[in-house]
């Protein structure tokens, strides 16, 4: 799914997204989510100060109906959660909160690919040039 030397990201890997940001998954989305036209709702308060770039893809149901494009965001993480349903991460337009449910694994979620550690040690030359903050999320 991701290229080599990426990966998607792990339900631990999510879980310190938002310590890297210095916030709480209950704030997080104020900091991730894009600032444009994307969303439905307002997102004036939105800062985007992580980069994260965060944009409402909605999803796929196991229907293959799609739901809530311009509404929220789902990201698949790497961990199962039983043998149908894997966990994912959400955030929604009309809040700040960033939380993990599960989801059948029939359903369709963005992915955000994330770094391996291993490239970012292997290669420091290419990310000498990124901020410290930056790298850190790379390779959380």
């Amino acid at each position: 799914l991701c290229p080599a030397g990426w990966h998607v990201a792990s339900h631990t890997e999510w879980l310190e997204l938002p310590e890297n940001m210095e916030t709480t998954a209950g704030f997080a989305g104020h900091f991730m989510r894009e600032q444009g036209i994307h969303w439905i709702q307002n997102t004036a308060c939105s800062s985007n100060s992580s980069g994260f770039t965060a944009l409402p893809g909605g999803c796929r149901t196991s229907k293959d109906n799609f739901d809530g494009q311009r509404d929220y965001a789902y990201f698949w993480s790497s961990t199962q959660y039983n043998a149908s349903n894997a966990i994912f991460w959400q955030l929604y337009g009309n809040s700040d909160q960033f939380s993990a449910d599960n989801i059948g694994k029939s359903s369709g979620l963005s992915v955000r690919c994330i770094k391996d550690e291993a490239v970012v040690k292997e290669n420091p030359t290419f990310f000498a040039g990124l901020t410290e903050q930056y790298t850190e999320l790379l390779v959380s």
